[in-house]
């Protein structure tokens, strides 16, 4: 079975990764597995269907199935191909080798928001590390389309395309690569998710 071991990874550069700036919890070894079971401590690592390399990090069995990830994902590149484009395959690579954790509660910490604007504290609902890691927080019960994931999924897009950051500000100008026209597609695409009931 696979070993995942992650990175602690130094909260400055935190900010430069993704939107928010949040301390990442102390590495463990977790095993991986192809279903969650509830007699084994979590958080648990599952397998993702259909996504060579892709994994997901749940803290209970609650949250997202692997099965609704993976159509989650699906349709975020299917939609991504047809707005933005893929030529070099970089973001369907960095999609197949995508870790994805599931937090159950969000943290505090600080960042940007969608236009731009330095937000020193406030309630952080995802973050994406690296264009192969992002961790999104979701309630028991939730939809992924009421989720970050879209959004986070956006800078893992960026990232992957560009090869040097997801566009932690959005909108902003202090990065490149975010656009209007990738606020709309979150809005999009989780109305797109919502209508699967995923």
């Amino acid at each position: 079975m696979p070993v995942f071991r992650p990175l602690v990874i130094a909260t400055i550069a935190l900010l430069s990764a993704g939107c928010i700036m949040t301390p990442v919890r102390h590495a463990k070894t977790i095993t991986g597995s192809r279903t969650c079971d509830n007699s084994k401590p979590f958080p648990q690592m599952l397998k993702i269907p259909n996504i060579p390399y892709g994994w997901q990090l749940v803290p209970d069995c609650q949250r997202p199935r692997p099965t609704d990830t993976s159509m989650a994902l699906d349709i975020f590149f299917e939609e991504w191909e047809h707005q933005f484009g893929d030529p070099h395959d970089r973001v369907r690579k960095a999609i197949d080798n995508l870790m994805i954790e599931w937090r159950d509660a969000p943290v505090p910490g600080g960042g940007y928001s969608i236009n731009g604007t330095k937000v020193n504290l406030g309630r952080i609902k995802g973050l994406t590390l690296t264009k192969g890691y992002m961790w999104v927080y979701i309630d028991i019960g939730q939809r992924i389309c009421l989720t970050s994931f879209v959004h986070e999924l956006i800078h893992v897009a960026l990232w992957a395309t560009n090869q040097r950051h997801g566009d932690p500000d959005h909108e902003g100008s202090l990065y490149y690569g975010w656009t209007l026209r990738h606020s709309n597609f979150i809005q999009r695409v989780n109305f797109k998710l919502c209508r699967l009931n995923l």
